[in-house]
């Protein structure tokens, strides 16, 4: 006995996305698993090619799971438009081609589970991506937290802890926030401490001012 498997992906409209794939009804053990119970979460990778570097690695992650996580399957970027190819060497097919992209895209939202966000910024293009994948009810990770645009204000160190807040009690003279540090320190990582930060907080600072007096002896010459 056999009949079609349904996937448990949604299309634009909520409706089930079904498969046209068969198995045997098989109750055995030595079957496996059940094609639709227990297949892998679909995850799917959205951010910019100036990224494509974490976006490999991510993949990679994904795909291999872990002893505590098991193992996805991942849709990504397939085109990479800054790297030259005859497929968009002319301008006009370039243009085509990110048109279909677009909606190759939208689709691989559409079927995921899962959307993760990759890179460290976002640009028009993956703004519009996770608009649509919340309009879609999809959940949404973002590896670099700072960038997600619903994200609460403050500082995140390079190993994704929220270290700077919102001071609740304190505002500048012109009404806006001011920032502390999360206390306790959130981060375990080697060498992340908050006396590290504060360091180069400073530094930052010394070299800022440093550049504004240089400007401004160029300028009075």
């Amino acid at each position: 006995m056999t009949g079609p498997i349904t996937h448990y992906g949604n299309d634009p409209m909520g409706a089930p996305t079904t498969h046209t794939g068969t198995r045997d009804n098989c109750p055995a053990p030595e079957c496996g698993p059940d094609p639709v119970q227990d297949e892998p979460e679909i995850v799917v990778l959205c951010g910019s090619t100036e990224f494509m570097d974490e976006f490999t690695e991510t993949n990679l992650r994904l795909t291999a799971g872990s002893n505590d996580t098991p193992s996805a399957i991942v849709l990504s970027l397939g085109c990479n438009l800054r790297q030259p190819h005859e497929l968009w060497a002319d301008p006009k097919d370039a243009e085509a081609l990110k048109r279909r992209l677009d909606a190759v895209h939208k689709a691989k939202i559409r079927l995921a589970d899962r959307v993760v966000i990759v890179g460290t910024r976002i640009g028009t293009s993956t703004t519009a991506e996770i608009a649509y994948a919340r309009a879609l009810g999809k959940p949404i990770e973002f590896l670099h937290p700072h960038v997600d645009p619903n994200a609460q204000w403050g500082v995140w160190c390079q190993h994704g802890e929220h270290i700077v807040e919102a001071d609740p009690d304190t505002t500048d003279p012109d009404g806006g926030t001011v920032g502390r540090l999360v206390d306790p320190w959130p981060c375990t990582a080697d060498g992340c401490t908050a006396e590290a930060f504060e360091e180069s907080e400073r530094a930052r600072e010394e070299d800022y001012y440093t550049s504004l007096n240089e400007i401004a002896a160029d300028v009075h010459r």
